[in-house]
């Protein structure tokens, strides 16, 4: 069951426990305060739920984006608006999603592109070899269902370069079935993600949403590059 349910299904069980039969008629004459109390009690099990949306919130990604393909999700790219470590917890998080649905997952990055050709590198042990691709060439569709399916993956997943730094994910992504857009918040500004939504668009790949990350890494970013 996720959080978010788990928590719905407590704040419920906490009203049902909460109310005395022996006051079901309401008062017509509330107490002073009454209201306040309320609306502050409202507030709090609203910023409950939202949170536990918010930690729930990748729970149903995968089955989101398997409902939007016609014949179903064989191959995507994510890839964020700006450089973000969102990137990856996302598609950790989608791998997870599909492995526990049973299906055989290939994760794979793209390398930095030579030209017209971006090389795909499949991640994990027992990966199979590196793919070029390319990004130019309409064959690039069938060259990557092949290589999924020499691996005998179901779904394969790669994570590409932010869109800030060029098309290039993006144009791996037209082989594909779709773009999967990352926002981290506090990070990724509005300009940033309209521009990024364009410059997607502009290559005439599928754009099949924008993923919001709400989660926080509470080390400073200097801290991860001293240790770094």
């Amino acid at each position: 069951m996720s959080k978010y349910v788990q928590t719905l299904n407590r704040l419920r069980d906490e009203a049902e426990g909460s109310a005395d039969p022996a006051d079901a008629t309401p008062s017509t004459t509330p107490a002073a305060g009454d209201g306040e109390r309320d609306a502050q009690r409202r507030a709090s099990v609203d910023r409950e739920i939202r949170r536990a949306a918010a930690l729930d919130g990748s729970d149903a990604l995968f089955d989101r984006l398997r409902a939007l393909a016609v014949e179903g999700i064989g191959a995507i790219v994510i890839a964020g608006a700006v450089p973000t470590r969102s990137v990856a917890a996302i598609g950790s998080s989608l791998v997870s999603q599909a492995e526990r649905r049973g299906l055989a997952v290939l994760r794979a990055e793209v390398r930095e592109p030579v030209g017209r050709t971006a090389v795909v590198r499949a991640l994990g042990r027992g990966a199979p070899g590196s793919l070029k691709l390319d990004l130019h060439d309409e064959a690039g569709v069938e060259q990557l269902r092949r290589w999924r399916c020499d691996a005998q993956a179901d779904l394969l997943v790669v994570e590409a370069a932010p869109l800030s730094t060029g098309a290039d994910a993006a144009l791996v992504a037209r082989a594909t079935d779709g773009l999967v857009l990352v926002a981290e918040s506090l990070v990724t500004d509005r300009t940033a993600l309209a521009e990024s939504t364009e410059r997607a668009r502009a290559t005439g790949c599928r754009l099949l949403g924008v993923v919001l990350d709400r989660t926080r890494d509470h080390s400073p970013r200097w801290f991860d590059r001293l240790i770094g």
